[in-house]
């Protein structure tokens, strides 16, 4: 074990609860952009072929 350290991963200078809602947007953002893809996509050979 480190000297005296927690077993925490969060540094002192991290900011846990702006991490979870960074994460939380990218997962968001993710997810979205996946679907508007694939309905793109759908568009696409339904018009296109």
């Amino acid at each position: 074990m480190s000297e005296g350290k927690s077993d925490s991963v969060w540094g002192d200078t991290m900011d846990e609860a702006e991490h979870e809602r960074t994460f939380d947007g990218f997962v968001a953002f993710t997810k979205y952009g996946t679907i508007g893809c694939a309905v793109l996509l759908i568009l696409m050979a339904v018009f296109l072929l």
